[in-house]
């Protein structure tokens, strides 16, 4: 969110605060004679109130002045300044956009308290933001988009065609140079290297790009024919590629056209216990507890949502799968050896048919505990998301 300011800001009685695109200064004195002390000098201004005349005379240099005016003088742009409120940041700041460097803490102090309605805004706008990256964190299934392509996944952004670097340190030579050749010639002798240079590595990234792409999709056809060891390399990749919030490891065999895939899922105490929000009175964001059945529900809608990620980026991306068997296991204490041991909340089997009946479409709309309700399952959960571990499904 920009805001823009061309303003004087009042400090206090016979001083004034100005903000324009040359830096901020300060004015002191009566209206109609001032004294401004900014970057470029320490200015003496006169002029008659409700006439428009004027008169600037630089102090600090002897015999600079500025002739008189028939028009009130202004500043001549609007310095580009940003109200900024990072979601890691706990405070607001303003910031001089054309430097993209922070204003003395003065000046945003007095900034942010003449300008309350856009903090307020400012505010509320960070907590939603911060209350759907805490959402998306819950429901990462939503990673699993309708077009969603394993080659895509996998394939490198492109960087080099975005940022020709040859051609950012040279230009061609400006007309005038014609006037003295030799000059002339050496500036263009560097600028032919330097495009050369970027066509070459424009050319070669082209070419690697092509070879990625390749390679890619030789695996990816090779899974959907089976090949063991295609299907283990393109699946291992997928995973490693997925955004994980909270610790979370897989690991997975292949029996046949059937994956067997384990999670080991986060704790519960792992995901906030928190919703966000903007106290627009103090201007200060806030933090509301959840209870105890808003944090065990969305503990059980993340690790359901995990199973869908999993089981749809392997079913999406292997044609020759057939159907998944996930468990979800997480670590707890024995109660009567003290001992951390492995505990299976859920295991489900997905099998394509009744997966691809699912509208990839609405998929991130959908509560992922109903999702997996239409597969074969064990699971021992009540409405407010307890957990009783239960044995895991075999093949």
């Amino acid at each position: 969110m920009t805001f823009r300011f061309q303003r004087r800001v009042r400090l206090f009685p016979g001083l004034r605060l100005n903000l324009s695109k040359g830096g901020v200064s300060l004015s002191a004195g009566p209206r109609g004679s001032t004294v401004t002390a900014g970057r470029r000098g320490i200015y003496g201004n006169l002029g008659l109130p409700g006439t428009g005349l004027s008169k600037r005379s630089r102090l600090d240099r002897p015999g600079a002045t500025r002739p008189n005016s028939t028009k009130a003088r202004h500043s001549s742009e609007a310095m580009a300044l940003e109200l900024r409120w990072p979601l890691d940041a706990n405070q607001p700041s303003v910031v001089d956009a054309t430097r993209n460097a922070p204003l003395p803490n003065l000046v945003q102090t007095e900034i942010l308290a003449a300008n309350r309605s856009a903090l307020i805004e400012l505010g509320l706008a960070r907590a939603e933001a911060l209350q759907a990256r805490q959402d998306a964190a819950v429901h990462v299934h939503r990673q699993l988009t309708a077009d969603f392509s394993p080659l895509e996944a996998l394939l490198p952004p492109v960087e080099l065609a975005d940022q020709p670097p040859a051609l950012l340190s040279e230009k061609p030579p400006s007309a005038w140079l014609r006037l003295i050749p030799p000059l002339f010639r050496r500036r263009q002798q560097r600028y032919e290297q330097a495009r050369a240079a970027h066509e070459q590595a424009l050319s070669q990234h082209a070419q690697q790009r092509e070879q990625t792409i390749a390679r890619i999709s030789q695996q990816i056809e090779q899974a959907g024919r089976g090949e063991q060891g295609a299907r283990e390399a393109l699946l291992s990749a997928l995973i490693e590629g997925l955004d994980f919030p909270f610790h979370t490891e897989a690991c997975f065999s292949f029996d046949g056209n059937a994956l067997n895939l384990d999670i080991d899922l986060p704790q519960e105490d792992d995901l906030p216990a928190a919703e966000h929000g903007f106290n627009q009175r103090s201007l200060a964001p806030t933090l509301k507890p959840l209870s105890g059945r808003a944090v065990r529900m969305n503990y059980a809608r993340h690790v359901h949502a995990l199973a869908i990620l999993l089981a749809g980026v392997a079913l999406r991306s292997i044609g020759s799968l057939e159907m998944v068997l996930l468990s979800a296991f997480r670590t707890a204490m024995n109660p009567s050896t003290g001992q951390d041991e492995d505990e299976c909340l859920f295991s489900v089997r997905i099998d394509r048919a009744r997966w691809e009946a699912i509208d990839p479409e609405r998929l991130g709309e959908l509560d992922p505990i109903d999702v997996l309700a239409a597969f074969e399952q064990h699971k021992n959960m009540s409405r407010t998301g307890l957990f009783r571990p239960v044995k895991p499904m075999s093949g």
